[in-house]
């Protein structure tokens, strides 16, 4: 696997693509009480560098009253490495409903089941 100092260049190159699709939005209530944030969408996508698959995962925090706020952009594995979330993740992040984004949201159950199965978010060389 590609060192943890590579985390910085993986992310740079994915904010340079701009992917357009995410493989999987995730919303979960995170703090349901007034006051901080109240829950995360969780922005996954699946970008290949340099004959890796990684897993980013942007977060994008909704504070109680549905104002979005930035949150930090990770890739698993790479565990002392974050950066903010960029702004065009957020753009594309679905404006929150509470009618919809009740305690756990999925736009894609079957990718989800995909992706925490086992060791699938780690870096896979393809």
């Amino acid at each position: 696997m590609p060192k943890e100092a590579d985390a910085q260049n993986i992310f740079d190159a994915w904010h340079r693509d701009k992917p357009l699709y995410p493989e999987l939005v995730h919303y979960y209530d995170s703090q349901p009480r007034p006051g901080g944030t109240d829950g995360t969408f969780n922005v996954t996508f699946e970008y290949r560098y340099n004959g890796w698959r990684y897993i980013i995962q942007a977060h994008v925090h909704i504070e109680w009253g549905g104002k979005t706020v930035v949150g930090n952009t990770y890739i698993p594995s790479y565990d002392d490495w974050s950066h903010q979330t960029p702004d065009w993740v957020v753009l594309r992040t679905p404006q929150y409903d509470a009618d919809t984004h009740k305690k756990e949201w999925y736009s894609n159950t079957k990718y989800r089941d995909k992706l925490y199965a086992g060791n699938y978010r780690d870096p896979v060389q393809v």
